[in-house]
């Protein structure tokens, strides 16, 4: 072999040796507009007389922390009264010991699923009857990329009958609005009696 052939041969190994491979570029991350997918500006809850009316319903903390909403509250994972205001297409609840309202957007029911949102969040909510076909518990769910792995993780978990959410907790259906956060006052004046303190 010549000499030059050689030299020319090796400084080919050379530059292929030293060559850099490109980084690969990562495929860009799509943000899901979950309020766009979800919302339906034609829902409404009056067709849905089933998931209306007042109940007491247990731990809320999931759906505000899925929300973006404070859940630094010493009475978040209380029972709260809620309605299901059919008229305006809104989630209403008193937070035991505020005096105003928390109002939260009812925008879409698909199957046994609710979807709320506020301030263009969404939370997808599974709602559980019971055999008289009255709404007795909820699942929270979170949604992402990747909804179907997801769903399937919660799913065994809430196998767990612990993770289930209770609604008309501790009592039965209840005449009105008014006549829950009455209810709730007393219950917690009578606490604060029993225990010598103010929450």
């Amino acid at each position: 072999m010549k000499i030059s052939s050689l030299f020319s041969i090796l400084l080919l190994l050379a530059l292929f040796s030293c060559k850099k491979e490109k980084p690969t570029e990562s495929e860009p991350v799509v943000e899901v507009d979950y309020f766009q997918k979800y919302n339906n500006p034609k829902f409404k809850l009056t067709d849905y007389p089933e998931i209306q009316g007042v109940y007491t319903i247990d731990g809320y903390a999931g759906i505000f922390r899925r929300l973006g909403m404070s859940e630094d509250h010493p009475w978040y994972n209380s029972s709260h009264c809620t309605e299901f205001d059919p008229a305006r297409n809104k989630l209403k609840i008193r937070v035991a010991t505020e005096k105003k309202d928390i109002e939260i957007d009812i925008i879409n029911r698909i199957g046994e699923n609710i979807y709320l949102s506020k301030n263009h969040k969404v939370v997808r909510v599974r709602l559980l009857f019971n055999e008289k076909g009255e709404l007795s518990e909820y699942f929270v769910f979170e949604l992402d990329n990747d909804e179907k792995k997801k769903d399937a993780i919660t799913d065994k978990e809430n196998r767990d009958p612990n993770t289930r959410k209770s609604v008309n907790w501790a009592q039965g259906p209840l005449e009105g609005y008014k006549e829950c956060i009455q209810f709730i006052e007393e219950s917690i004046k009578v606490g604060q009696e029993e225990s010598g303190r103010d929450y």
